[in-house]
């Protein structure tokens, strides 16, 4: 008895030593962003106003009439103009001149202006979608859907609670 214990003992820790892999370098830091043509930059994914009034286009198949609606929804989709990664880089550097109160009412005037901008941007969204037949509009929610769930992983934002979620 005792043998068969030793074997099965000694048979689990080369298993167990086989099945073991080293974990695996954590990733570097900013390794999305990087990819993206630095820490805040566009890089191969800036947003091509052209490529996405083609895309919608066709993915709503929207009628000659619509084309309007569309070019204002695209354009006012379009992030500001300027070098994201200057502008980041700058706001950074300021903030480390400040002092803790001043960072947390700048971080609040930021967010503000989030806010504001994102506000600017929803009621876009709803100008289009009233342009749009109710066809459309359920093929313009499933395309948001996929678009936001992308932009989140992206972002890498883990969204708690949702299976498969990180």
């Amino acid at each position: 008895m005792r043998t068969l214990l030793t074997l099965l003992a000694a048979s689990t820790l080369v298993a167990g030593a086989a099945l073991a892999q080293p974990m695996p370098p954590p990733p570097p830091e900013h390794a999305h962003a990087a990819a993206m043509g630095g820490p805040h930059g566009w890089g191969e994914h800036k947003p091509d106003p052209a490529r996405m009034a083609a895309h919608l286009r066709a993915a709503l198949q929207l009628r000659p009439d619509q084309d309007g609606a569309l070019q204002a929804f695209v354009a006012s989709m379009q992030p500001p103009a300027g070098d994201m990664q200057a502008h980041m880089r700058a706001e950074h550097e300021a903030m480390a001149a400040r002092s803790t109160p001043d960072k947390l009412d700048h971080m609040i005037a930021r967010g503000r202006e989030h806010l504001a901008e994102l506000e600017k941007r929803a009621a876009a969204v709803k100008t289009f979608y009233a342009a749009l037949n109710p066809a459309q509009q359920k093929a313009f929610d499933v395309l948001a859907e996929t678009h936001m769930r992308g932009m989140m992983g992206h972002m890498g934002h883990g969204m708690m609670g949702h299976p498969g979620a990180e």
